[in-house]
């Protein structure tokens, strides 16, 4: 069961690195446009921070 964990882990690094720098993206160029902070962002942001959560939670979970 650690096994999975650890490869749970480790795939999801990749996910949650690739939702940050598509969300940190997103918000550069809106923010260079000037348009306004969207819905679609506000999910993007939150997408990617549901992610970086649940990476720790596994992370904690592989530690103890």
């Amino acid at each position: 069961m650690t096994t999975g964990f650890q490869h749970l882990h480790s795939v999801l690094a990749y996910i949650v690195l690739a939702g940050i720098i598509f969300s940190f993206i997103s918000a550069l160029f809106g923010a260079l446009s000037g348009k306004e902070f969207t819905e679609k962002d506000r999910k993007f942001g939150l997408i990617g921070m549901i992610l970086a959560h649940i990476q720790l939670l596994v992370g904690i979970g592989v530690y103890f």
